[in-house]
């Protein structure tokens, strides 16, 4: 029995003295390699984060274009509608009749509500028409004035370049003035006057 004490402990010292040879071996590549894979857990931790990170100020920065863009098309419909009423508020000036203190105070609203909404060169060209218009207007006997026209065109176009037309070729001389010489005159009859 002592036989088959000392074979099971020589026995045992081999498999410890293999264990150890074998732990010597292939743990150090073992833990070598555990230790690069929770470093590359670590580091695709971090790079998911940094991308989340990245992906939440793109969509940040794409809510603030998407609400700039909402901002500006809604700025862009009221301009259309200010320029559409102003437009025919403007016609006292130049159907050549005479305002009624409704259109005169319509047209005063339109001129306020202008300066909110419209750039500067809307501004200035309207300005330039109602300079003109004083000075029409201090000469009663003038019957037709190329200059009142133009400014007149220059507002209209004005507002069409800001309305979505900036590369438009249209000039002023190509705006044209229409009368009817009486009611119910037939089309071959009317009176169409260029600025220029």
């Amino acid at each position: 029995m002592e036989k088959i004490q000392l074979a099971l402990q020589i026995l045992f010292l081999v498999g410890i003295g293999g264990l150890v040879l074998l732990l010597r071996k292939y743990l150090p590549t073992y833990l070598t390699k555990k230790a690069e894979n929770l470093a590359t857990k670590e580091d695709i931790g971090e790079i998911t984060h940094r991308v989340e990170e990245v992906r939440t100020q793109h969509l940040a920065a794409l809510e603030r274009v998407k609400s700039g863009l909402s901002d500006e098309s809604t700025a862009l419909l009221r301009r259309r509608q200010i320029y559409e009423e102003t437009v025919k508020a403007l016609r006292i000036f130049v159907a050549g009749m005479n305002a009624t203190d409704v259109q005169k105070q319509a047209f005063l609203e339109h001129y306020q509500t202008l300066w909110l909404w419209a750039p500067d060169g809307v501004i200035r060209a309207l300005n330039r028409f109602l300079d003109i218009n004083k000075r029409f207007a201090a000469n009663p006997d003038a019957t037709h004035d190329v200059h009142q026209q133009c400014a007149f065109a220059e507002v209209i176009l004005a507002m069409r370049r800001d309305i979505g037309f900036p590369e438009s070729e249209l000039h002023t001389a190509e705006y044209q003035f229409v009368s009817f010489v009486e009611s119910g005159t037939p089309w071959h009859k009317i009176i169409s006057d260029r600025t220029g």
